[in-house]
């Protein structure tokens, strides 16, 4: 098995023949032009990508991106979580995809000789993981979910040994940050060290071989947000502070 950081989120995987492609935002930028790609994929890694499947883990534009979305071959089965809302199922009717796979909670789909797809759905939100095992090889695809406890331990304890898990590592939300004097209003509120703590927790829980900072590789080159790149994590700081408490 093998497997790729395409950008942000973008996760393409490949095992005996069968490839998968998640959460590809691969050109442009999102969020009303305010959100983009740091650093961009090539537009010739992009054209050569022809995944089998496509996985939407939730629907955020930064995650389920409808220009990069349409790259794709009509006929491309796509997975995503069974969740109460249908808006994903029919925003992807809308682009033209009609071979659309609802996986539910805990739920074990076959992609292939001796590749697995599991998909967890993270509390009422439709925010999922995923894990692709082989018998040789697991990894978790953590992205945006907030899994501790004993959500997370059953996962741990479903799939034994991890040799990969990426999580994000960074804000996403205009709170506190977009509220006017939020530094003293708010000075406790969802911290950069924060965010850094959270993922370097998740990552001494799994006790995978590798941890990825992941799905927060982004900049804001909008008029109106470039003044907010001050508050993102870059991977250095989430690597420093995982080695000083990994010790």
């Amino acid at each position: 098995m093998k497997f790729q950081v395409l950008s942000h989120a973008g996760l393409y995987v490949e095992h005996n023949g069968v490839s998968i492609l998640m959460d590809p935002w691969l050109i442009g930028s999102c969020y009303w032009r305010s959100w983009w790609n740091f650093p961009e994929p090539s537009r010739e890694l992009v054209d050569s990508i022809k995944p089998d499947f496509i996985y939407i883990t939730h629907l955020h534009w930064d995650h389920f991106h409808g220009p990069s979305l349409r790259l794709f071959d009509k006929s491309t089965p796509f997975i995503v979580p069974k969740i109460p809302t249908h808006r994903m199922v029919k925003d992807l009717n809308g682009l033209g995809f009609k071979n659309i796979i609802e996986i539910p909670h805990g739920s074990k789909l076959t992609l292939g000789v001796d590749f697995d797809l599991y998909s967890y759905q993270f509390g009422f939100s439709s925010d999922s993981a995923v894990v692709l095992e082989s018998s040789e090889f697991n990894l978790l695809n953590a992205n945006d979910t907030k899994f501790f406890g004993a959500p997370l331990k059953q996962i741990k304890k479903r799939h034994k040994n991890f040799d990969f898990v990426l999580r994000s590592y960074s804000s996403a939300s205009a709170l506190p940050y977009c509220v006017e004097g939020y530094q003293t209003q708010f000075p406790a509120l969802r911290t950069r060290e924060d965010y850094i703590a959270e993922f370097t927790a998740f990552a001494l829980y799994m006790e995978a071989r590798y941890a990825i900072p992941f799905a927060s590789n982004h900049c804001f080159l909008h008029k109106e947000t470039i003044e907010f790149n001050d508050t993102s994590v870059s991977p250095d700081l989430v690597s420093e502070f995982y080695s000083k408490e990994a010790k």
